[in-house]
C-alpha cells in the first residue's frame, strides 16, 4: 500500500491496482474491455441503475482504465495494471471500498442485452477517440512496433484494440455465451488479494481510517494463485498507413534514442519546445499548413515528431528527416535560450491538484523514478546552453534512424505516398 499525505480538503482519492501479469497475453483486449463493462452493468445486488445512483449518492465517482508503467532502469520491463478509482469523503471510505468490492467480485455478465449494449457503446467511443486524436493514435501505433510498454497500451486500449472491438461486435450474437466466460475468468484471475497494490492520498486524519476499511475489500478477494504470465513483443517495423475519409492526415516518426546508448537528458525537455515552437511550428505549421505540430522525448526513450491535421504527407516526413540537421546547426542568444528554459520549466513545475501529486508519486513509484532524478533533469533545463542542444542531434538522428513510421489519414493521399509504408489498410472496418 502507497500512502500520499497531502491536506485535501477531507476527500480520499483512493486507486486499487491489479497486475496484469495474471493474465495470458490473448487476455489482455478482455482486461481492456472490462474497463469499460464494470460499473456499467448490473450486479448481483444492484441494478445498473442503482448503481449509479448509489455511486454518485456516496462518492466523486467511480473510474477504471488499464495502464502501463515502464521501468527507467530497463525500458524492456514495465508494470501492467488495471486500475479501479474511487474519490470519497473520510467518513464514506467504507463505502469506497464496499462499492467497489460490490463491482469487481458481483458483477452480472449473463445479461445478454446489456453487455452487447455496452459492447456497442465502447466500440462507437473507441472510434470516436481514435478520430479525435489521429496524431496521439499515429503515436501509439509507430511506437508499439519497437516498445513493450506501446505494445501492452495498443492491445489495451489502442489502434489493435479497437479492432478486437470492431470483431467482437460482429461476433456477438455467435459468441456471446464464449465472451460472458472470457470476462468471468478475466475477473477470477485478475481480482486478488495477492494480485492488488492500494493507493491512497490524504492527510494523516483520512489515512486513520484506511487499514480497517480495507479489508471490506481485501479479505473478500480470493488469494490467488500468483501464476505470472510472460508477455511478448515482436519486435518490428510494419510502417503503416491507416487509411480513413478525412481529408487530412496525421503524420508520426518515432524511436527510441535509448537504443543506440544515448541517455535521457533535461535538455530535450527544451528541445521539445524549440522544436514545438520554431523548428515544426514554422516548417509544418506555418509553411505546410498543418493544424499542429509536436514532439515529445520520453524519459526512458521512446520519442516522436508528430503533425496535427496536416494536408501533406510526404512533405512532412521530409522535415522529419531534416531534423537532425536543425538540431546540430541550433544557435540563440541568451534572451531567447532564458525564453525556452523558463517555457520548459513552467511545464515541469505546473502547480498539481493532491489528486495528481498522488497519481504522481504512484507513477514514480512504478518507475523507479526518484525525487534525484527529478531535480538532475531540473537542473539540466536550468544550466543548457545552445551546444548542449546542439549536442542532442546524435540522438534526433538515431530516433529517425528507428524507421518507425505510421501516418493516418486520407486514403488518396496514402495511397499516392504508399511506397513509405510497408502495408496499408482502412482503420475502421478493416
Amino acid at each position: 500500500m502507497l500512502h500520499h499525505n497531502f491536506f485535501t480538503s477531507g476527500i480520499g482519492y483512493l486507486k486499487v491496482l491489479f497486475n496484469t501479469e495474471v493474465l495470458p497475453q490473448e487476455d489482455l483486449p478482455y482486461a481492456g474491455l472490462l474497463k469499460s463493462i464494470l460499473g456499467s452493468i448490473s450486479t448481483e445486488h444492484y441494478s445498473y441503475s442503482d448503481l449509479t445512483s448509489e455511486i454518485h449518492l456516496n462518492s466523486g465517482g467511480v473510474d477504471f482504465s488499464v495502464t502501463s508503467y515502464p521501468d527507467l532502469a530497463d525500458p524492456e520491463r514495465f508494470t501492467g495494471a488495471f486500475v479501479a478509482s474511487i474519490r470519497v469523503l473520510y467518513d464514506k471510505l467504507d463505502f469506497g471500498f464496499t462499492i467497489l468490492e460490490e463491482i469487481l467480485n458481483h458483477s452480472v455478465f449473463t445479461d445478454e442485452k446489456r453487455l452487447g449494449e455496452v459492447i456497442q457503446e465502447t466500440r462507437s467511443r473507441a472510434k470516436m477517440k481514435l478520430e479525435n486524436a489521429g496524431h496521439s493514435t499515429a503515436v501509439s501505433r509507430a511506437t508499439s512496433y519497437f516498445s513493450a510498454t506501446a505494445y501492452y497500451n495498443e492491445l489495451t486500449g489502442g489502434t489493435a484494440y479497437y479492432h478486437f472491438l470492431e470483431q467482437l461486435e460482429k461476433d456477438y450474437a455467435n459468441k456471446k455465451g464464449e465472451i460472458m466466460a472470457r470476462l468471468q475468468e478475466v475477473s477470477r484471475k485478475l481480482f486478488t488479494r495477492a494480485n492488488m497494490l492500494v493507493n491512497y492520498t490524504a492527510d494523516d486524519k483520512g489515512y486513520e481510517q484506511l487499514p480497517q476499511n480495507l479489508k471490506l475489500l481485501a479479505d473478500k478477494l480470493p488469494q490467488g494463485s500468483g501464476e505470472k504470465h510472460a508477455f511478448t513483443h515482436p519486435v518490428k517495423n510494419v510502417n503503416e498507413g491507416l487509411k480513413t475519409s478525412a481529408q487530412v492526415d496525421y503524420v508520426a516518426r518515432c524511436g527510441n534514442f535509448r537504443d543506440a546508448g544515448l541517455e535521457y537528458t533535461g535538455a530535450l525537455k527544451i528541445l521539445q519546445v524549440i522544436l514545438s515552437y520554431d523548428y515544426l511550428w514554422i516548417q509544418v505549421r506555418v509553411k505546410g499548413g498543418a493544424y499542429g505540430c509536436m514532439s515529445g522525448f520520453g524519459t526512458y526513450g521512446d520519442s516522436y515528431l508528430v503533425s496535427y491535421r496536416d494536408p501533406n504527407l510526404g512533405q512532412t516526413n521530409e522535415v522529419f528527416e531534416q531534423t537532425p540537421e536543425y538540431v546540430e546547426q541550433f544557435d540563440a542568444s541568451e534572451r531567447d535560450m532564458t525564453k525556452y528554459i523558463i517555457g520548459t520549466i513552467s511545464d515541469m513545475d505546473t502547480p498539481r491538484t493532491p489528486a495528481m501529486e498522488g497519481s504522481r508519486g504512484l507513477a514514480s513509484w512504478l518507475t523507479q523514478t526518484t525525487l534525484e532524478d527529478i531535480q538532475k533533469y531540473r537542473d539540466e533545463v536550468l544550466d543548457a546552453q545552445p551546444e548542449d542542444i546542439r549536442a542532442l542531434s546524435d540522438g534526433i538522428r538515431e530516433l529517425l534512424e528507428e524507421g518507425a513510421f505510421c501516418a493516418i489519414g486520407n486514403e488518396s493521399k496514402i495511397e499516392k505516398e504508399k511506397e513509405l509504408f510497408d502495408t496499408t489498410f482502412r482503420l475502421f472496418g478493416a
